[in-house]
């Protein structure tokens, strides 16, 4: 099918405009048909509140709480224990404790406390 036969064309011209018009008053006009055969009792239906569901029952109903067993351990989930990014993380953690750590023993072997260190960016 080519762009003339299908009735669209590169360069915009009155035809497109009144396409326009054409396919909107069909739509306006469908719209209209639809919306008159709408009933105060059709209005009432889907006003009226009703119970949804969650989980397959009803939002009044009280589910079990889910054990952690079944929560806690995924398949697929990266944050399980003993997972590689679990191991990286606490590896990760205990490298800087470690490097806190050696800082403070090598201040200490040097005389510095806290409060010289104060006194020191202060002056």
């Amino acid at each position: 099918m080519t762009p003339a036969s299908s009735g669209f064309t590169s360069k915009p011209s009155k035809l497109t405009g009144s396409r326009c018009i054409d396919e909107l008053s069909k739509f306006c006009t469908s719209f209209q048909e639809r919306r008159s055969k709408v009933t105060d009792e059709v209005l009432d239906h889907f006003m009226s509140p009703r119970s949804l569901l969650g989980r397959g029952a009803s939002a009044d109903t009280v589910l079990p709480l889910r054990d952690e067993k079944s929560t806690q351990h995924r398949v697929g989930d990266s944050k399980t224990p003993g997972s590689k990014n679990q191991e990286k993380k606490l590896r990760k953690l205990q490298l800087a404790a470690e490097k806190k750590l050696q800082k403070l023993k090598d201040k200490d072997s040097a005389g510095i406390t806290g409060d010289d260190d104060d006194a020191l960016h202060q002056g």
